[in-house]
């Protein structure tokens, strides 16, 4: 039994700084535990285009292709999924991640060339999906699965969150020695899920889907095992840890925090890493003694500088919690990396302003995405829009809204001009040191 896992491309995000993609290579992981022969096929990290993608697709000829799906890599996987049905390709298709969770029904509906979806966490459907299929048996009754019967859409109940995340084998890392000669950083994630309440939020409402607590974490000593391999087998010296919030709830978050941080340093490791958290996680003892373990940057999602704003996206944190987290930030020498939204569809231009002041008052932390609110498929903001008479309704997955204010559109449009502009100069310049890169360690070679 061949079974072929594919990172689909993304034509939106085509010089974003990839790295690995960690979902796949649990389910790598899993599947070869149990003795199945696994190929993960990363499109998005070679940079391949959909054609390209077809070719080695029919090449390797799976006979299961599991294709992990993010919204903006849809329209190209419908158009990879269309072209391999032309050719003949027989394979048993199978979509997940985020959006086939989200809009599961949508997605069977739109597109009947799959066979089905597993929708919520993969690592307990996926492979008893492909265990069923090898044995010839009947796979539609497993929990966590999509599928088409005549011309209905049979959805089954849940597969409940995993519960004990230490017993998950570690991701296998098939494409970590490529992400380290681009230069990019090994990730690894310590927990599953996130307890805030943000309405435009993919995570969040990912979760909400599903039965079982919605923040799980690995036990520090499980954390700790795989940065040791990490480091022993790849000589990885820094890490990001990709999780949505590392910190956990309560006093508990913080305990398994503290006891990875008192690992690194007992163990000696000689890894720096970065986190994501909330702004009320930030705590200047907790952080000074995780700088000390390795911590160099972290990501924030600040959001706004106003507090009817924050009120309204159910962030549950004050304008003085951002405040607080980036100063403690700062005077603690870390990177603070913020997540920002300078336009909404309700934002009033004085709202808009008394964004910017509050960005101004800051200084600069390394925002590292400053973008309008965008409208996740399947989030709370979807609805809330809708009911509103706000949104755009492009396609089932694809989403604009209307402003309140038409001065905040125009000048956000003008703002978004500029960006465009300065990122363009930057990917090509990157674009040309990857090519440096490749190059040189060729010669090397």
């Amino acid at each position: 039994m061949n079974i072929l896992l594919v990172n689909p491309p993304c034509g939106s995000r085509l010089w974003e700084p990839h790295s690995e993609h960690l979902g796949i290579g649990y389910l790598a992981a899993e599947l070869r535990v149990r003795r199945y022969e696994v190929e993960i096929m990363d499109a998005g990290l070679y940079r391949w285009s959909v054609k390209k993608t077809c070719k080695e697709i029919l090449k390797s000829s799976p006979d299961i292709l599991g294709i992990s799906v993010v919204q903006p890599a849809l329209k190209n996987t419908f158009s990879i999924v269309k072209f391999l049905r032309e050719k003949g390709l027989k394979s048993h298709i199978c979509l997940g991640g985020h959006l086939p969770t989200l809009k599961t029904n949508q997605l069977m509906e739109n597109f009947p060339l799959v066979d089905c979806v597993v929708y919520g966490e993969g690592d307990i459907s996926f492979p008893h999906l492909v265990e069923k299929i090898s044995e010839k048996n009947g796979w539609e009754d497993i929990k966590g699965i999509a599928y088409r019967d005549a011309d209905d859409v049979k959805i089954n109940p849940p597969q409940p969150l995993i519960e004990n995340l230490d017993e998950l084998p570690f991701p296998a890392r098939d494409t970590l020695p490529l992400v380290l000669r681009w230069g990019r950083n090994a990730m690894l994630i310590t927990s599953k899920g996130c307890y805030g309440r943000c309405i435009f939020c993919g995570p969040r409402a990912f979760y909400e889907k599903l039965p079982g607590r919605k923040w799980r974490g690995r036990s520090a000593e499980n954390v700790l095992e795989e940065l040791k391999l990490l480091h022993q087998d790849h000589s990885v010296k820094v890490v990001d840890f990709l999780d949505d919030n590392f910190f956990g709830p309560g006093e508990a978050g913080k305990k398994r925090a503290e006891d990875i941080a008192r690992g690194i340093v007992r163990q000696k490791f000689p890894i720096k890493f970065s986190i994501e958290c909330r702004a009320d996680n930030i705590d200047k003892k907790l952080f000074s003694f995780l700088k000390k373990a390795g911590l160099y940057e972290v990501r924030i999602g600040i959001e706004s500088g106003v507090q009817r704003i924050l009120d309204r996206y159910q962030k549950n944190v004050s304008v003085e919690d951002n405040k607080k987290a980036i100063q403690i930030l700062k005077e603690l020498g870390i990177d603070c990396r913020i997540g920002f939204i300078p336009a909404d569809p309700w934002m009033s231009f004085e709202e808009f302003l008394e964004n910017g002041q509050f960005l101004r008052d800051m200084g600069s932390p390394t925002a590292f995405n400053i973008t309008r609110l965008s409208v996740v498929a399947g989030t709370p903001l979807e609805d809330i829009l809708r009911k509103e008479g706000k949104l755009i309704e492009k396609s089932f997955h694809n989403f604009d809204y209307l402003f309140s204010d038409k001065k905040v559109k125009l000048i956000y449009t003008l703002y978004r001009a500029i960006q465009i502009s300065q990122n363009l100069c930057h990917r090509l310049v990157s674009k040309i040191n990857v090519t440096l890169r490749d190059l040189t360690h060729s010669l090397k070679r």
